[in-house]
Parts: structure tokens; sequence; C-alpha cells
């Protein structure tokens, strides 16, 4: 997922259903029913956790690379803020009797557009990040599952193994 294909006013849509589909993932994995599963319970249980593992990590690479984006956005939108307002200072002269609140609102009134540039993409900034947290959460929580899943599994392998 390069940058140039990314759409970043399109982020709230593409977080909502990354978010969405990383919490389905997580809620249908789970351990076997069984008081005592045996193997073969586990590792279905651990085939299918595996499964849900890779798809929750493949939406935390893309988040990672959607957040990665939307920063350098909003640094290059605030940049363009910041310069758009020094313009601006450069080209209005100072009114007599003016206070410094005055012009400052004054200046803000002239790059209106760059300002609501900036505070979107610190927005898209923002639903990046949470998407990337998260996934991030959900991932551990998976990973979790699916070290448990392993142990269980690991345990039954040791213990027929034992001689009685």
């Amino acid at each position: 997922m390069a940058d140039e294909y990314i759409d970043l006013p399109g982020i709230p849509v593409v977080v909502r259903g990354w978010i969405t589909e990383g919490v389905a993932l997580r809620a249908g994995a789970q351990l076997p029913d069984a008081p005592t599963p045996g193997p073969a319970e586990l590792r279905e249980a651990l085939v299918d956790c595996r499964g849900r593992l890779d798809r929750v990590d493949e939406l935390l690479v893309f988040s990672t690379r959607l957040k990665a984006a939307a920063s350098r956005h909003a640094v290059s939108s605030r940049a363009a803020h910041e310069d758009k307002w020094d313009q601006a200072a450069a080209r209005v002269p100072a009114v007599e009797y003016q206070s410094s609140r005055d012009r400052a609102a004054q200046l803000n009134l002239l790059i209106v557009a760059t300002t609501r540039a900036a505070r979107q993409a610190d927005e898209q900034l923002s639903l990046a990040t949470e998407a990337y947290e998260v996934l991030r959460t959900l991932q551990r929580g998976l990973d979790g599952l699916r070290m448990d899943l392993h142990r269980m599994l690991t345990a039954i392998t040791f213990e027929s193994g034992l001689e009685r």
C-alpha cells in the first residue's frame, strides 16, 4: 500500500471497516467449549486462531502504513498553514492602535482554508492512530489466545508421552 494509493479523506470509512472486522475476528476466537478438550479440538481452535491472527496482522500493517501517511500529511498541512500565516502577516500592514490579538484574528481570517485543512489532517491522523491502537490490542489478544492453545496442546502431547 503505497502512500499515493491512500485516500486520506476516506480514512473514517476505511478505519471503521478495519476496526469492525478486527473486533469480529477477535470475538469469534475462543477456547474450545469442551471441559477437557482433546488434541483434535485444540488443533482446530489453534488453526482457526492462527488464521484470524494473520488477518488482524494484515490489518495492523495497513493501519501502520495509514498512520504514517496521515502523520506525514498532518505535518505538511501544518507547515503549509504556518507558511500561509507568515505570508499573510508580511502582506497585510499593521494598523495603528491595533492589538496583537486583533491582528492575529485578521490574519487568521485570511487563511481559513489552510487552517481547516490542517485541522482535518490532524483529525485524520487521530483516526488512523485510533485504528492502529485498537488493532494492536486485538492482535495482542489473539496472540495470547494462540499461545494458550499451543501450551494446552503441548501439555496434552507431553502427558501422552509420559510412561504410566
